[in-house]
């Protein structure tokens, strides 16, 4: 009360954080409410020395802290999953190591990210994430403690602890560094586009492989993802395929080939709602389907990225695409001004077909911001000369066109159909058989 506590050095602690949090709301309300300052310190003086009540438990050296601390809190505002989870630690290891909640308590791990609608505290969806890849069960975000508590019936609770932290640890660094190699910043920056935290627990597991049977089977995840994506597949079942994936690399007994397991097991689905789908299929929708229209920006500037990173040479100066692109129709949506209908041609039939392929993969591309803004209702002669100065592949092969009609948008869909299989490999490629 005298503020004799030392301050400096121990600026990150939570205790202290709250001191100062109420010495600054007392200073405020002094300062700025109504009345007489006088009146208002007196009021303030009253409030904390005769009407602030204290709650003081003695406990008897039988008496464990730990379990009264989570029965009273159960009767108060809830605590995080990760905080009951955190004292029920303590209290299994207070006589072994003093350590075995590791780094879990920095501010990283408090820090709230998004979790679907919801927001969370980053380590309690970790921790979510973690129970379903080690029970290979469905882990309601509500009962994490409790799954947790039952996962250490079969371990010292040292030994799951170094498991949690050394896990934990690994798709931190994943995390913070959005990928820790070339491959996995791109598996990264492609899954967090999608938005299927879903597969996490699988992630987890990879991380305990080497790196290359680790990035080839984030190639397969990726490919899966994508494909289904790309043909407006359901995402409802993800859950349930990601608990039967994780079962099946746990079941094989050792992670060595979880790259091959991973291919088998996503070869082997047939439903509608876990199916993998071949080059035949994906070619069909990039052709006919109005993509723009149903994916997202960023998840068709993915698609278009991945052609791109298809289409440049090795030698290629630039090797990494460009992220962050404007994505433009070749053919303007508000084509009817500037760009007529084929002579001779019936007028609403040519109009709805039109209509139909304009928002289709081979009518896009990817230009800066300041190419779209100059080039984008032009008649092709203008826009043609405005990709120019593009030095994307996607756009260097445009310059030779000599017109840009219906013909030439399927035709290029089926070009682009093509870099896509070769970018997500199929169920059917022979590159998971090397």
């Amino acid at each position: 009360m005298d503020n004799g506590l030392a301050v400096s050095g121990f600026e990150e602690s939570l205790i202290v954080q709250a001191h100062e949090f109420f010495q600054l709301q007392m200073r405020k309300w002094i300062d700025d409410g109504a009345g007489l300052v006088e009146q208002r310190m007196d009021a303030l003086e009253t409030a904390t020395t005769a009407m602030l009540q204290m709650v003081v438990i003695d406990l008897d050296p039988k008496d464990d802290p730990n379990i009264i601390f989570e029965t009273l809190n159960a009767r108060g505002t809830p605590l995080e999953q990760s905080d009951l989870i955190k004292n029920f630690v303590l209290s299994e290891g207070r006589d072994r190591e003093s350590s075995m909640w590791g780094k879990l308590d920095e501010e990283w791990w408090r820090t709230e990210d998004r979790q679907g609608r919801l927001y969370r505290r980053r380590l309690d969806i970790l921790f979510n994430y973690w129970l379903t890849m080690r029970t290979k069960t469905e882990v309601p975000p509500s009962k994490v403690f409790d799954y947790f508590r039952k996962s250490t019936k079969d371990k010292p609770i040292n030994t799951v602890m170094s498991e949690v932290n050394r896990d934990l640890e690994n798709y931190r660094k994943f995390e913070e560094n959005k990928g820790c190699t070339p491959e996995e910043k791109l598996f990264y920056y492609r899954t967090n586009v999608m938005q299927v935290g879903v597969i996490i627990p699988i992630v987890l597991l990879l991380f305990l492989v080497e790196h290359r049977i680790r990035i080839r089977a984030f190639r397969v995840l990726e490919s899966f993802l994508v494909r289904r994506m790309i043909c407006r597949k359901t995402t409802k079942e993800y859950n349930r395929l990601t608990l039967d994936l994780v079962g099946k690399l746990q079941e094989c007994g050792g992670l060595e080939a979880a790259d091959k397991v991973i291919v088998g097991f996503l070869k082997e689905q047939t439903a509608y709602s876990r199916e993998w789908p071949k080059d035949d299929t994906v070619a069909d929708c990039l052709e006919s389907l109005p993509l723009y229209r149903l994916l997202t920006r960023g998840r068709l500037r993915l698609v278009l990225e991945g052609i791109e990173d298809r289409m440049r040479s090795p030698k290629a100066e630039q090797k990494d695409v460009p992220k962050n692109l404007t994505i433009e129709h070749l053919m303007p949506q508000s084509w009817e001004h500037q760009w007529p209908l084929p002579d001779g041609s019936d007028e609403t039939t040519a109009h709805k077909k039109r209509n139909e392929l304009v928002h289709s993969i081979g009518n896009l591309t990817l230009v800066t911001q300041r190419l779209n803004s100059s080039a984008s209702n032009a008649p092709w002669e203008l826009k043609r000369e405005e990709l120019r100065h593009s030095v994307l592949s996607l756009n260097n092969e445009l310059i030779s066109e000599p017109r840009w009609d219906e013909d030439s948008i399927r035709s290029r869909s089926r070009q682009m159909a093509k870099l896509v299989a070769k970018c997500w490999p199929g169920p059917d490629s022979q590159e998971w058989e090397s």
